[in-house]
């Protein structure tokens, strides 16, 4: 099963930064780290007979790739490096190129990092059907913010490819995946950047996000931004939707939401925004409309905060009982730990709704300097790290 080296010209280093910089804390008193990365490949779980893996080193002033070798008849590779990584600072990341897809594991940024066998995981190729693919979304929130054409959209879609094949277009006009925007979306956009890795040749056709780029097993994630001229919505959510989220800014006006539950603002002081959410959604729609909810708002909001105070107590009464996180493992070994299923899923969502607000918050930042985007990417990568240590969804 060969494997070919990535080409300098085709290596994105966004897709490194996407999970740049983990900083674990590093106990005092251990025994002095060499500065060797030693990993394996593995193609579809099974060790690669024959392959290429490169190293690339990443850091605020320089990011190159710095060296490569080939795996042994076990899919084995080390790599001598020049120095031990920074936390924050500097980085190496290894990639290889299968099937004409490149592959990454997420950056070792702390020399205790090195003491772990680094798996890097391809997969083979399977054309998707021309109209792609119907994938479970584990996340999608919406957030409303007034805006120059009316209402600024931004929406946030998590979605989970659970076969063990990434799925790419069949012809140049073909989808992977696909899915409606409401009716009247205006200036559709995906938000660029070097923190959405997956976010490769996205278009918008017949009110429709098409996107051709490959995805992988595991989370894909997407951030598209739009107008909206009216705060009257119909919000398809077809297929699977296990967590559904929706934000309006709180100088908006009254709204109704049917389909999904209001819950009451975060911290003891409130929040800038008002907030729903669904759980479990199947070919759903959600209607926003304009007005206030029937019924007395005192009652209403009465009721939401009785709900949280016992959905608190069940959502202690959980995380006190809860292990401390591994902090790393790759999908293909994180399987064989098993956890309460309950705690997990509980413990997934909110992860899942920290990286995507985390995303959203660094898009509308316009351009941060470069302390403020080296935090968020240290953020989003122990985010995405700690996901993937909770195995597939």
């Amino acid at each position: 099963m060969p494997v070919q080296r990535p080409s300098s010209s085709a290596l994105s280093i966004r897709l490194a930064l996407a999970c740049a910089f983990l900083v674990p804390s590093v106990a005092q008193g251990q025994e002095e780290i060499r500065a060797v990365m030693s990993g394996q490949l593995l193609v579809s779980g099974v060790p690669a007979d024959s392959g290429t893996v490169v190293l690339h080193r990443v850091g605020a002033e320089e990011q190159r790739e710095i060296d490569s070798t080939s795996v042994t008849r076990d899919g084995l590779f080390s790599f001598r490096l020049p120095s031990l990584p920074v936390p924050g600072t500097d980085a190496y990341f290894i990639t290889t190129r299968y099937d004409g897809i490149l592959y990454y594991r997420a950056p070792i940024g702390a020399p205790a990092q090195l003491d772990s066998l680094q798996v890097l995981e391809a997969f083979p190729t399977e054309p998707a059907p021309e109209a792609g693919i119907s994938f479970p979304i584990s996340l999608r929130q919406v957030t409303l913010e007034e805006g120059p054409r009316g209402w600024l959209v931004t929406d946030a879609f998590i979605l989970t490819n659970n076969a063990k094949v990434t799925y790419v277009p069949a012809g140049d006009t073909a989808a992977v995946w696909q899915y409606p925007l409401p009716q009247g979306a205006l200036g559709a956009r995906i938000v660029q950047g070097e923190v959405l890795p997956g976010a490769g040749p996205v278009r918008f056709e017949g009110g429709r996000i098409v996107a051709a780029n490959p995805i992988w097993p595991g989370p894909n994630f997407y951030l598209v931004q739009y107008d909206v001229e009216s705060l009257d919505l119909d919000l398809q959510m077809p297929g699977e939707v296990a967590l559904a989220l929706l934000f309006l800014q709180e100088s908006g006006p009254a709204i109704r939401v049917e389909g999904m539950s209001p819950i009451a603002p975060e911290g003891p002081e409130g929040d800038s925004y008002l907030r729903w959410v669904a759980e479990g959604i199947q070919d759903q729609v959600v209607r926003v409309r304009v007005g206030e909810e029937p019924g007395s708002r005192a009652v209403a909001w009465l009721s939401i905060v009785l709900a949280m105070l016992l959905v608190g107590a069940g959502v202690w009464g959980v995380t006190s009982s809860r292990m401390p996180s591994r902090g790393g493992p790759v999908p293909a070994l994180a399987g064989g730990l098993r956890r309460w299923a309950e705690p997990e899923r509980r413990l997934r969502k909110d992860i899942l709704v920290e990286v995507a607000r985390l995303d959203e918050d660094y898009a509308q930042a316009g351009e941060p300097d470069s302390e403020a985007r080296s935090r968020h990417l240290r953020r989003r990568a122990e985010l995405l790290d700690e996901l993937a240590g909770l195995g597939s969804a």
